[in-house]
């Protein structure tokens, strides 16, 4: 005979704002709706077997996990009381009343996308623009980009659960590096080339020039792994594709520099950082790296200690060379 369900307060604002969060992350009620159902399913099959949860070293309370989230839950005699719904990123540490227990938090996510023309790199924005949450994939809360690609570009973009990838990326002692395909009007002489290679003033916040840090520049032919694009100077007319690798990401830095060269940048696709590269990833696809193979792939080797280490402070990351 299943049990008689009771919500907590605490429990009913946790659901809803959970479900707020997606419907405004998304801009539509679909995932809201289906992870209701989720939950409310959950709960139904935790009144007819309320073992099925995960004890925890509280005696009478257990754990049903729905997704990403901790459905927190205390049996009696004849009830189930829902304390709070959780989400499985956040501190593990859950106080209720006078007692702490501890749950092992989810493991953090690690993804790679091929970011398409005119898609902003957050999920979330006051603007009429399209957002990552348009792609066909869900992912968890908590989800994020590390080094964000302007709308107009494309190509190899981060997103994960683990807030502390930004520093490890930008602020560690070694500069990492980062490549990108460039289409450009007209044909690049050798000297343009050199150019860019040895380092050419661009304009920076507050009006003032900043010349570029010496970084790799080579003429290539159009990669083959690429599709066909409108903002693509026609075959018929002189362009160039060039390999811009950098170690550094002024704002724009990219465009700036070709122009600053009076060449007019076409396309701008990140191909890789360090060697995580986007590969054949068709656009507005998305692969799931393993914890281990993405930070060596990005050739971190500090990771565990920083992540394990609670005085990481996590400060904004303002690059976007792109």
């Amino acid at each position: 005979m299943a049990k008689q369900i009771i919500w907590s307060a605490r429990a009913h604002t946790d659901r809803k704002k959970i479900l707020e969060y997606w419907i405004k992350r998304n801009k539509s009620v679909a995932y809201s709706r289906k992870l209701d159902r989720l939950f409310r399913e959950a709960v139904q099959l935790i009144a007819i077997y309320p073992e099925i949860g995960k004890k925890t070293d509280v005696e009478h309370v257990r754990i049903k996990i729905v997704r990403d989230y901790f459905i927190i839950y205390e049996e009696t005699e004849s009830e189930i009381h829902i304390l709070t719904i959780w989400n499985s990123h956040q501190d593990p540490e859950i106080w209720r009343g006078n007692f702490k227990y501890q749950m092992t938090p989810t493991p953090h996510r690690y993804f790679i996308i091929n970011k398409p023309q005119n898609m902003v790199s957050q999920f979330i924005s006051s603007d009429d623009v399209r957002l990552l949450g348009a792609l066909d994939f869900e992912f968890p809360e908590g989800t994020h980009a590390i080094g964000r690609l302007d709308s107009n570009s494309e190509g190899l973009l981060i997103l994960t659960t683990n807030k502390k990838v930004t520093n490890l990326l930008f602020l560690g002692e070694v500069p990492h590096k980062r490549t990108y395909w460039v289409n450009v009007g007209h044909v690049v002489p050798p000297e343009t080339v050199e150019l860019l290679r040895t380092g050419i003033p661009i304009r920076v916040k507050g009006g003032g020039y900043y010349i570029t840090a010496p970084c790799e520049v080579e003429i290539i032919d159009r990669p083959a792994i690429l599709d066909k694009h409108q903002n693509e100077t026609r075959p018929d007319v002189p362009n160039t594709w060039l390999s811009i690798t950098l170690t550094e990401g002024k704002y724009h830095q990219v465009r700036k520099m070709v122009r600053e060269a009076n060449h007019r940048c076409r396309r701008l696709i990140r191909a890789s950082i360090e060697d995580l590269e986007l590969g054949d990833l068709p656009p507005g696809g998305v692969r799931e790296i393993e914890e281990e193979e993405f930070f060596r792939l990005l050739k971190i080797d500090n990771w565990k200690s920083a992540i394990s280490a609670g005085d990481f402070l996590l400060e904004p990351s303002i690059e976007n060379p792109a």
